[in-house]
């Protein structure tokens, strides 16, 4: 299998004679863009292979990798609501507050349940 080096190619300041003044000026290269583009495309490929065979030999893994991804999701939704709840006790504090500031002038208190 044919391997490039992404590095050498996104490391590589060599402007071609086939580029034009504005495609050097801006330090862009058509030739060395595809070549990166096709060296992006093999790298991911590469890993998507890894991966299948991964979740072909180890379906255990791939089953683990789900249940901690829900783990994380539960654990960032249950402190979201305790935020909420934290937000809420501040809101019924502060209404509750203005209540009775609003009330405490009033000779006549309504019942307020």
């Amino acid at each position: 299998m044919y391997r490039k080096n992404i590095f050498l190619v996104l490391s590589s300041t060599n402007a071609s004679a086939d580029s034009d003044t504005s495609e050097s000026r801006h330090g862009i290269n058509d030739r060395h863009m595809a070549s990166l583009l096709e060296a992006c495309r093999d790298l991911d490929s590469w890993f998507v292979k890894k991966r299948f065979l991964l979740s072909s030999q180890r379906p255990d893994l791939l089953l683990q990798e789900e249940l901690d991804a829900m783990q994380s999701e539960t654990a960032r939704k249950e402190k979201l609501i305790a935020e909420t709840k934290v937000k809420l006790k501040q809101y019924v504090d502060s209404i509750s507050a203005i209540v009775e500031q609003f009330t405490s002038d009033l000779s006549y208190r309504p019942q307020l349940t």
